[in-house]
This record gives structure tokens, sequence and C-alpha cells, in this order.
């Protein structure tokens, strides 16, 4: 299998072309937050859940699931952990964000992990969850608002900030060191950087989640799964089309039924991201244990 190289070489300079583009966008129009609110549902959907539509078929792999009984088990168990932490959220919503925080960090470092290893990888996953808060602080600390208290949310924001600039030196001293073998990471986290620095949070996010994160892990499972990209893409097609008739199911309600539709649908994608992040992360574990 020699299709990843090509295809991620190609993905960076695709990413390093659209971001300058999406930057001046963002600063020609500057959507207002509402509208940031309403375009980042249907853009997650879209873009960024195909990549953990891919994990019927990564448990295919890992187990064999060979008869209706095996896959509902595995349906069963990886519902029941996202509803595990959704549970959390009611329960507990600021252990909950610390935790999605925490995790989404070490899961996010794995868009570099081939390129400098996991220790050195970490500092970038980390500026990943960070950098937003290093000049939109009090921003993040709107949007964390929405999911867990009030009181809390600023402190998390403010710990972010701290956390960001230690990021920063963190991850520019790993990118020094390996700079000639992975000149294209450093490339790939200045864009991040301006983006942070010039973009609000919410865009910031649907420009690494949707065009950074989601492609490259897309790629590299179809790629450990022995599938092209349009292969892989027909084999998420099920579970995509799901995801998007749910999405648009949510948002039919919530024009109907509330008047709170900003927080309502803040709390629907990064929780519901929550929730799923933690049986993906658990599959693309074991996944990439197997292929190591």
């Amino acid at each position: 299998m020699n299709r990843t190289p090509r295809l991620a070489a190609q993905h960076r300079i695709l990413f390093a072309a659209i971001v300058p583009v999406l930057l001046g966008i963002s600063l020609v129009f500057q959507p207002p937050l509402i509208w940031q609110i309403i375009a980042l549902g249907p853009l997650v959907a879209a873009l960024g859940l195909p990549h953990g539509a891919l994990d019927h078929r990564v448990a295919t792999v890992l187990w064999p699931l060979t008869t209706l009984r095996y896959h509902s088990i595995f349906v069963a168990g990886y519902v029941g952990l996202a509803i595990a932490v959704l549970a959390l959220w009611v329960i507990a919503p600021s252990i909950a964000l610390a935790a999605f925080l925490i995790y989404s960090a070490l899961h996010f470092s794995d868009d570099w992990r081939a390129d400098l290893g996991l220790l050195q990888s970490l500092p970038l996953g980390i500026s990943v969850i960070a950098l937003p808060a290093l000049v939109f602080q009090s921003d993040v600390a709107s949007l964390f608002g929405y999911l867990t208290s009030e009181s809390t949310a600023p402190l998390f924001a403010a710990l972010l900030h701290k956390t960001a600039i230690a990021a920063i030196i963190a991850s520019a001293l790993c990118l020094v060191v390996n700079l000639r073998r992975a000149p294209w990471v450093a490339v790939e986290y200045a864009l991040l950087v301006a983006t942070a620095l010039i973009t609000p949070p919410l865009i910031y996010f649907v420009i690494y989640f949707c065009v950074l994160h989601s492609p490259r892990h897309f790629l590299l499972t179809a790629d450990l799964l022995d599938l092209t990209p349009l292969q892989g893409v027909i084999a998420a097609l099920p579970i995509l089309v799901a995801t998007l008739a749910i999405t648009a199911f949510g948002a039919i309600l919530l024009a109907v039924f509330t008047s709170a539709f900003e927080p309502a649908t803040l709390q629907i994608v990064f929780i519901g991201l929550a929730a799923l992040t933690v049986p993906h992360m658990i599959l693309s574990a074991m996944f990439r244990s197997v292929h190591q």
C-alpha cells in the first residue's frame, strides 16, 4: 500500500492553498456569530464526520463481525460508550469538558504522529485545542458557557490561554528539531496559528476539523483498509447519509421548538462530538496498534 505518502502530500498542498483563501474570505465578510453557528452543524456533519464513518469497517478488521449478532454487539458497545459520555455531560459538565479537551488534544496529535512521533506531536495536539484562547479568550469563555456552567467557563478559557503560550513554545522547539525531515508540518502549524490569531474560534475549529483533521484521518484509515479514497467514501456513505439526516431533523426541531438556537446548536455539535470521539479514539488506537 503506497498511496498514503502521495495522498498525504497532495492533501498538505491543498490545505496550504485553501487556508489563506478561507482566511481572506473570513476577513472580508466577518460573519456574525449566528451565521457561524448556522453553518457549523452542516459543515461538521458533511466534512468533519466522514472519517469516523469508517469505524464500522475498522471494526470488521479488529473483530470477526461475521454475523448480525456480532455486528449488533459492536454497535451496542459503540453507542453505549457514547451514551455514557453524554450522561457525564449531564451529571458533571465541567468534568466532562475538561476530559473532552484532554482526550481531544491527544486525538488531534495523531495528525502529525507519523512525522514527529507521539511525544513530539503532543504539543501540536494541545495547540489545536488551546490556540483559539490566545487572542479570543472571551469568545472561548462565552462558547464554553454554553457547554458548562457560566462560572467555570472563564476559568477554562484562562487556563487554555496560558496553555497556548506553553504549547506554542514546545511546538516550535519540536518543529525546529524536525524541520529538515518534516518541513510541511511547520507550514501546517504556522497556518493553524495564523488562523487562530485571525479568525473567531468557531471558524478556526471548522477550518482545522473539516479541512485538515478529517480528510487526513479519512485518507489514512481508507489506506490502511486497502481502500481507494472513492471506495472509502462509498463505504462511509451509509453512516454519512444517516448523520446528515439526523442533523437536518435536529435543525428542524431546533427551529420549530426552541428559541435558544445558539446554545442548543453548540451543545448538539460539541457534546455530540465529545460522545462520538471516545469510541472513535479507542478504535483508532487499536487499529493503529495492529498496523505498527
